[in-house]
């Protein structure tokens, strides 16, 4: 198996393999005895399904448990490098890499842990997650097809076509990663501007900044007018529109 379009140093096959067969460990988290009374200002982080984001981690909204509870849920320990996969509710499918470089952290049953071996790379296995070809094998894989919940046996089963070296799946894996580097900071540059505008308006229509014409003197002073005084009504039902003082 070999894909149309690849770095040109790579020459190794691809392969298919169940991600049951790529991964040391598959599954969830659970909520602690007692619930959100259990959440701290710090400690150990405690994900939940909002905190995983379509490629990254969100850390608004973050939550702490104390070492004690997260000692008591030892199977639900995640660390670096670890693919987190929401698995119920409207927020199937989302996933990130843990690339938080503590020593661990701890989820709750709505995100599912997925660690490769260490002969798989997972970045590779992270992009293709995300990708549209991932995505829609997440939600096939559903029992039913509904959105309801995904469970450890259904995302095992999922097929992935791999490159056999290591370096190739590192190297895809890599150069997407990049690109959604990227994206977020032109996102970020976006919604800086977008601030911006509002600011911008809210001062423009405010009138509390005005501009000057090119030799430094005001604008005559703004007028105030309802909408009907602006323009033309019209009745838009016939073919042959009268004009209308209201409408």
């Amino acid at each position: 198996m070999r894909p149309d379009l690849r770095f040109p140093e790579f020459e190794y096959e691809w392969v298919q393999k169940k991600i049951d067969n790529l991964t040391t460990k598959i599954g969830s988290g659970k909520t602690p005895k007692g619930g959100s009374a259990n959440y701290l200002s710090e400690g150990i982080p405690f994900f939940r399904s909002q905190n995983i984001q379509n490629g990254y981690l969100n850390l608004n909204d973050l939550v702490y448990i104390d070492s004690e509870i997260d000692e008591s849920m030892k199977n639900s320990k995640s660390y670096f490098g670890d693919i987190l996969l929401n698995i119920t509710g409207a927020s199937i499918g989302r996933s990130a890499i843990n690339t938080l470089s503590k020593t661990h952290i701890n989820m709750n049953q709505h995100v599912c842990i997925i660690r490769l071996k260490k002969e798989f790379s997972f970045n590779f296995l992270g992009q293709f997650l995300l990708s549209p070809q991932g995505q829609k094998k997440i939600f096939k894989a559903q029992s039913g097809g509904s959105r309801e919940g995904l469970n450890f046996k259904e995302i095992g089963s999922i097929k992935v076509n791999i490159p056999k070296n290591f370096d190739e799946q590192e190297k895809i894996g890599d150069f997407f990663s990049k690109l959604d580097r990227q994206i977020e900071l032109e996102e970020q540059k976006l919604a800086k501007l977008e601030e911006q505008k509002k600011g911008y308006m809210q001062k423009i229509f405010s009138k509390e900044l005005r501009f000057k014409d090119e030799n430094g003197n005001n604008y005559p002073e703004w007028e105030e007018k309802k909408l009907k005084e602006l323009i033309d009504v019209r009745d838009g039902t016939n073919e042959s529109p009268k004009p209308s003082k209201e409408g």
